[in-house]
């Protein structure tokens, strides 16, 4: 019985991994300097990731504005770090920071 559920346990793992292997696509980078987001307009895949790097020296988020089609995230991106977001829909998705809401960003999720 125990072997049953050592090879339940494996199939789901398995199962898992495949979940992940077929989101897993590019990062593309993207800067943050002097309260602007570089290039504010992002085009990548679905199962992309976008890796904000935040050269400036104070806090911003990558936020989604409300009604984004991948639903609303929020994104911290400390000063002097990178942060990740990971592309789940197809759609475009504007973006900005809460702490400077000038700064504004597009993604455009294309399928595979």
């Amino acid at each position: 019985m125990s072997v049953t559920v050592i090879r339940s346990g494996l199939v789901a793992l398995a199962l898992t991994a495949g979940a992940v292997n077929a989101l897993a696509g590019e990062v593309v980078q993207a800067d943050i300097s002097k309260l602007a987001y570089t290039p504010a307009e992002i085009n990548i895949h679905l199962g992309d990731t976008v890796r904000w790097t935040n050269h400036d020296f104070v806090a911003h988020t990558a936020t989604a504005k409300s009604g984004a089609t991948s639903g609303a995230w929020d994104v911290m991106i400390p000063a002097g770090k990178t942060a990740d977001w990971q592309a789940t829909e197809v759609g475009s998705v504007q973006y900005f920071c809460r702490f400077h809401p000038n700064m504004k960003g597009n993604i455009n999720v294309r399928a595979n």
